[in-house]
């Protein structure tokens, strides 16, 4: 791992400033590492919070990654807001989506996953200040 700069911007808890981009950055390098040496990740945003132990049930779940759902519609699952689909996830043809939430997720240390990971924060690094990486992993 290379060092991280030094955080100057004033707070990496506003989105497109360039700490949120050094914080996410070094997050998903140490996300992407830890999958390609097989160890699995359960990820938790700091405004989250378990009241159980989960890993009882995570753990004999056939699935490489759960990830959490982030539409509005909790019947469906299916997010349907244009603003989102057109704007942010650049699909204007589509009427809704399976949008997930790249904040709360368990993922298994495997090759695929980890370049789902790579991937995603290859996509938010073209345009730093408009993608995030929870769009890009909708993508």
């Amino acid at each position: 791992f290379r060092p991280l700069e030094a955080l100057a911007s004033g707070g990496s808890d506003q989105f497109a400033s360039r700490d949120f981009f050094l914080i996410n950055a070094a997050r998903y390098t140490v996300l992407i590492e830890l999958l390609r040496g097989g160890l699995h990740v359960f990820s938790l945003d700091l405004d989250a919070a378990l009241l159980r132990e989960p890993f009882a049930q995570l753990s004999p779940m056939p699935y490489e990654i759960l990830l959490q759902s982030d539409a509005r519609d909790a019947t469906t699952m299916q997010e349907t807001s244009p603003f989102l689909l057109n704007d942010r996830l650049h699909l204007p043809n589509a009427s809704s989506v399976s949008y997930v939430n790249g904040g709360v997720f368990f993922a298994r240390g495997t090759r695929a996953v980890a370049r789902l990971f790579e991937d995603a924060w290859a996509l938010a690094s073209q345009d730093l200040g408009t993608l995030n990486e929870q769009d890009c992993l909708n993508r």
